[in-house]
């Protein structure tokens, strides 16, 4: 059996870990328009997109990142 797609920036399974390999991640919003898409799982989307609107988004060149455990359950920044 082949083994689910990880997460580049958490290391956590795509889409999540709930459902391990079932569908696609999302496009990353840290990897520039002119760069090869980067797909990380739905919980580092969401966390990415609230980095983004903090304006504090993480580079691809710090990643594996800590994603607070809040993105996880699907409660986003709450």
């Amino acid at each position: 059996m082949a083994q689910p797609p990880t997460c580049p920036r958490c290391r956590r399974y795509v889409p999540n870990d709930v459902e391990p390999g079932v569908g696609p991640g999302v496009p990353s919003l840290a990897v520039s328009a002119q760069a090869e898409p980067i797909e990380v799982c739905l919980p580092c989307g969401w966390h990415e997109a609230w980095q983004q609107a903090q304006g504090e988004l993480s580079a691809p060149q710090s990643w594996p990142v800590l994603v607070p455990e809040r993105f996880y359950r699907g409660l986003g920044s709450c």
